[in-house]
């Protein structure tokens, strides 16, 4: 399984991972969606996500939902339940074990100075293809992000779920 943080969360971590003087245990708390990048089945960090140091005093202040019945599913079944228009709101708590941290190259897009919608080629000019934004024909801009990947191992290859 592959986990990635993006942009604010792959910095945040790497300042904290190279902080450290030994290898660290790490509580990383986040936001994260599944879904298949590059035909591979991921967690992929959003907006809302932080990466915390270990730290009890932290952890502690978490306060997570009561589990009224925990069910363990595999990563698959659970990107399954998501995609499913019905799906109410649960939350999922995923144990894995960090076997690899692969610090690749920033990648960047052409974006629209608008909306930050990737800019497409037009006859003449790059274009935003969202039709929600209302500047379709403005500045481009690159965009950098930084992308971090982690191979992981999932705990007894299960998810559980309440």
């Amino acid at each position: 399984m592959k986990l990635y943080l993006w942009d604010n969360a792959a910095s945040e971590f790497c300042q904290k991972f190279i902080s450290y003087g030994r290898t660290p245990t790490v509580l990383l708390v986040t936001t994260v969606n599944p879904k298949h990048l590059g035909g591979t089945l991921a967690l992929a960090s959003m907006a809302s996500s932080r990466v915390l140091s270990y730290n009890l005093d932290i952890a502690n202040k978490i306060t997570a939902e009561v589990v009224t019945k925990p069910e363990p599913v595999t990563l698959e079944e659970l990107y399954s339940y998501i995609k499913q228009e019905t799906t109410k709101v649960a939350w999922f708590e995923c144990t894995t074990t960090i076997d690899d941290i692969v610090q690749s190259s920033s990648w960047y897009y052409i974006s629209c100075g608008g909306c930050n919608s990737k800019a497409i080629k037009g006859p003449t000019s790059l274009i935003c293809n969202n039709k929600k934004c209302v500047k379709r024909r403005s500045q481009a801009f690159l965009n950098i992000s930084r992308r971090l990947m982690f191979m992981t191992r999932v705990n007894k290859q299960f998810c559980h779920s309440w």
